[in-house]
């Protein structure tokens, strides 16, 4: 699938294959629209590359773009999180929402029990209902301030129902 640049809508790019699973799950929700989600960017210092360098002219030249830079934290979540903070520019910082399970997406697997397509899915379908869900977990409930700015921005993108 591939976005309408000129209209709302959403960009994911995950740090590795296992965040782009999770995406992938997120995308085959049936409500979602208006996402689409990139190749891995190696790394969360590749997604913080390719946001200065690729995210940031595309998000200027299109309005109506949102980003979702999937990044795993690794048990840094103060230190990465204030690296993409300062990498923001002020005028896009409500278009553009930094995400992460608090150590790797593998340890929330094992926690969970379940594939990442279905922990994306699971994700999707709290963000539809509006529902907090599995965003309490302990490797994903640091990322409520975002998650909630996230939802207010993009709902009515992801889910025009």
């Amino acid at each position: 699938m591939s976005v309408n640049k000129f209209k709302p809508h959403v960009l994911i790019i995950p740090e590795d294959r296992r965040d782009e699973q999770i995406a992938n799950g997120f995308l085959l929700h049936d409500q979602v629209k208006n996402l689409d989600v990139e190749r891995p960017a190696a790394g969360w210092s590749g997604v913080l590359e390719k946001f200065q360098i690729e995210l940031v002219p595309y998000l200027n030249k299109y309005q109506e773009g949102r980003a979702i830079l999937l990044i795993d934290f690794d048990d840094h979540y103060k230190d990465r999180r204030d690296r993409f903070d300062k990498a923001i520019p002020d005028d896009l910082k409500n278009r553009v929402f930094v995400l992460g399970v608090k150590e790797t997406p593998e340890a929330l697997k094992r926690s969970l029990g379940k594939d990442f397509e279905t922990i994306g899915k699971e994700l999707a379908e709290s963000c539809y209902k509006d529902v907090d869900g599995l965003w309490t977990h302990d490797h994903l409930a640091h990322n409520n301030p975002d998650r909630v700015k996230l939802i207010q921005s993009v709902q009515r993108i992801l889910f025009p129902g």
